[in-house]
């Protein structure tokens, strides 16, 4: 089976609930770019203790929005993909049952990011920093994988756990070719968002209108389509549990949900 080619032909089928999820990133990224254009870059300068908290309040918001829109937008694409054996039928149940498997994951991953940023030191080589950036975006797929796995057992509890573990450990050459897509798609769009800073960065005075606006632009382009992407990750990763459904035996109450 192509898993590439069937994840794409997924996307097209559910346009509604990939177009939504689409839109989200693209406004939250436009949001976390306007506070860094307005907020974090001006006060570059001297650094203030209260703004620091209030930028770790936001990365928080925005892991719990973001958590949310792939609660409820994975779980339309995915019902619809496995329709009628995937038996979580409304956006209230999907959240209720998986909102906290999906927050979980996105602390983690920013965990991640900001423990492993802050000692990376400024004059890194490329290098270093190529394999830091390889190393977050393969978490963050795997993150996606891992998600897409257990929401396909219908549930977060331990069972659903051991079972979606299972799974990847049937899978390993899978899992590899997904999570280089994922690296490639990952430092493409962080030379984007590299762009975009640099855009709207003026040495010695504001940025001109149009530089912000341009910076701006590119920062909700790389937000969408990294949304994008996201997307695909996780319909490669549920066509992944129903090939594994189809092949490998299961107890018999594994979809009893």
């Amino acid at each position: 089976m192509n898993f590439y080619r069937e994840a794409a032909k997924a996307l097209r089928q559910n346009i509604q609930p990939v177009a939504f999820f689409v839109a989200i990133g693209f406004l939250l990224s436009g949001a976390d770019s306007a506070i860094r254009l307005f907020v974090l870059q001006p006060a570059a300068d001297s650094p203030d203790r209260t703004l620091g908290l209030a930028l770790v309040g936001w990365q928080i918001c925005y892991a719990a929005i973001a958590a949310a829109a792939q609660t409820i937008f994975f779980a339309r694409i995915g019902r619809e993909m496995d329709k009628p054996l995937w038996h979580v039928l409304t956006d209230r149940d999907a959240f209720e049952r998986f909102y906290r498997l999906w927050l979980l994951l996105a602390l983690l991953t920013m965990v991640y990011v900001q423990t492993l940023g802050a000692l990376l030191s400024s004059d890194a080589d490329a290098g270093t920093v190529v394999l830091f950036l390889a190393s977050v975006f393969t978490l963050a797929t795997l993150a996606t994988v891992f998600g897409a796995n257990v929401m396909f057992y219908g549930g977060a509890g331990r069972q659903e756990v051991r079972e979606a573990f299972s799974t990847l450990g049937r899978h390993v050459a899978v899992i590899v070719a997904i999570c280089l897509f994922g690296i490639l798609v990952g430092l493409l769009l962080h030379d984007l968002s590299v762009s975009s800073a640099e855009l709207g960065r003026a040495p010695g005075h504001a940025a001109a209108w149009y530089q912000t606006a341009g910076a701006l632009a590119l920062g909700m382009l790389a937000g969408a389509l990294d949304s994008l992407a996201s997307c695909f990750i996780f319909a490669y990763a549920w066509i992944l549990c129903i090939f594994d459904r189809d092949h490998y035996e299961h107890p018999a109450d594994d979809f009893d949900f």
